[in-house]
């Protein structure tokens, strides 16, 4: 049991350690609480803001089409309050009235589709007097 404490102990320390200083402040106040969640989806933890090193977003950034983008962000378990914390991390706007299909499409646009449309830019050669 003691040892089930002290582990218990550091997993706290380290969601301590993640907060900003107004977010302990925050939670020191009273204006904020920390919520246990035993469910993990694509690398989030659900109630908690996406870490901008998130594999999710890695894996995101390298995919080089827009169908297996969809496929990575369509997979079962993914909420769309998860969604929306990715695109707030990666600076997507998206309104809280998009379905969870509009905001796979905003996020697979905003990221792997202006990485094609870039590339297709780049290649195609202008013709200039």
């Amino acid at each position: 049991m003691k040892s089930e404490v002290l582990d218990v102990l550091k997993v706290m320390t380290a969601t301590l350690s993640r907060l900003t200083d107004q977010e302990v402040e925050k939670l020191v106040n009273g204006e904020a609480k920390l919520v246990y969640s035993e469910n993990k989806v694509a690398g989030v933890e659900r109630g908690e803001k996406v870490n901008p090193t998130n594999p999710l977003i890695a894996q995101l950034k390298e995919t080089t089409n827009r169908g297996d983008a969809t496929r990575l962000l369509s997979r079962k378990g993914i909420l769309k309050k998860d969604l929306i914390d990715l695109a707030t991390v990666l600076n997507i706007h998206i309104n809280k009235s998009s379905n969870k299909a509009k905001i796979i499409e905003k996020i697979v646009e905003a990221t792997v589709g202006v990485t094609l449309r870039s590339n297709a830019i780049k290649e195609t050669s202008i013709g200039r007097k």
